[in-house]
């Protein structure tokens, strides 16, 4: 967008010689071509999925440079709509181009959650957490896959680690599951 004013310029003192009419006229013609244009982009513009589906078009082998970024967000933005399979398939796409990225590991278990395939979910939260323990927000992830899977136990403790890890809805999760075995206790 650099080149815009200089663009400007030259573009005024070509038109400065012309006519009025004939600038009129250019004028007419140039926002009858762009008033379209910008209207499609402001409908693609509308919407994320709309947006992340117009930049797919452009990934013609599928490994080019920011092609996972174009992936992984269309696939937050499709989960964002419920379509969920089409997302798992867009983060299946980014695991294979960015294999050693803890959060596509994290989107994608979250994928595989919302389909109730808790186990392979599992899977890709290990994998996350491999690749980076620091991440309380992905222990708080493994800690509710593991209730759903019916591991009480693994799951308080994996609440706990993210509680541990500053997750303040770790921590709400922890309190909540030393209540429930104190009052199991009695």
């Amino acid at each position: 967008y650099l080149w815009f004013p200089v663009f400007g310029a030259v573009a005024a003192l070509a038109l400065y010689r012309l006519s009025t009419r004939v600038v009129l006229a250019l004028g007419l013609a140039t926002v009858c071509v762009l008033v379209p244009l910008s209207w499609n982009r402001l409908h693609t513009m509308s919407d994320t999925l709309l947006l992340w589906e117009d930049a797919a078009k452009l990934i013609v082998r599928g490994d080019e440079p920011g092609a996972g970024r174009i992936y992984y967000n269309r696939a937050v933005a499709l989960l964002a709509k419920g379509r969920k399979e089409e997302a798992l398939a867009d983060m299946d796409r980014v695991v294979r181009l960015h294999p050693k990225l803890a959060p596509v590991y994290h989107t994608r278990a979250r994928a595989k959650f919302e389909l109730k395939r808790y186990s392979e979910a599992m899977h890709d939260l290990d994998a996350s957490i491999s690749l980076d323990p620091k991440r309380a927000d992905v222990y708080y992830s493994r800690a509710i896959t593991l209730k759903r899977l019916g591991r009480e136990d693994d799951a308080l403790r994996d609440f706990r680690k993210s509680c541990e890890m500053k997750d303040v809805m770790g921590c709400y999760a922890a309190q909540q599951g030393r209540k429930a075995g104190a009052a199991a206790t009695r």
